[in-house]
């Protein structure tokens, strides 16, 4: 804990302890994720338990929708790949005409985030570094197709499918 009244230093401190963002979408400086107090630690001690538990229905989740969407035109799903173990803490599709899909979905009552919309070179803090648009051309043209799907342990399959068959009624 720090405790302080300066208000600069408070700022800094805020920046620095939760990876150099000053909001969801920017980054200005790299750095470390340090969030975590003794209460969090202790309920986190009790959570490690049902982690495998998680980390399965996270992974069933994602073979549903790879298996409700696979074929549908328009987009690429996350591959399993043997050297890869992913516990899918998201599930990011690739997708042609994502802002139209995520409002479709949205429409539906289907929340999806964009992970994330400005790649990191052309934050502040990649900027700082002389990183200039074009340079990472991959990395920009997926900053605008990329959509994050629901995918939390407690998701059912049926919600799953219903996503799903959200999806392909917007490709179709």
């Amino acid at each position: 804990m720090l405790i302080t009244n300066d208000l600069a230093l408070a700022d800094r401190v805020r920046l620095l302890r939760n990876h150099g963002h000053p909001n969801r979408d920017d980054c200005v400086e790299f750095s470390i994720v340090s969030r975590l107090d003794s209460v969090q630690a202790a309920m986190l001690r009790v959570k490690l338990r049902y982690l495998p538990e998680v980390t399965r229905r996270r992974r069933e989740n994602a073979d549903c929708y790879r298996e409700a969407l696979a074929g549908c035109p328009g987009i690429r799903l996350p591959q399993e790949r043997a050297e890869e173990f992913s516990v899918y803490h998201t599930f990011i599709i690739d997708c042609e005409r994502r802002d139209e899909l995520r409002s479709h979905l949205d429409k539906k009552g289907i929340g999806t985030v964009i992970h994330y919309p400005i790649p990191i070179h052309l934050m502040q803090v990649g900027r700082k570094l002389g990183f200039k648009p074009g340079m990472f051309p991959v990395a920009e043209r997926l900053a605008g197709r990329i959509l994050s799907l629901p995918i939390y342990p407690q998701i059912t399959k049926d919600q799953v499918l219903t996503i799903s068959k959200e999806i392909l009624a917007f490709y179709s």
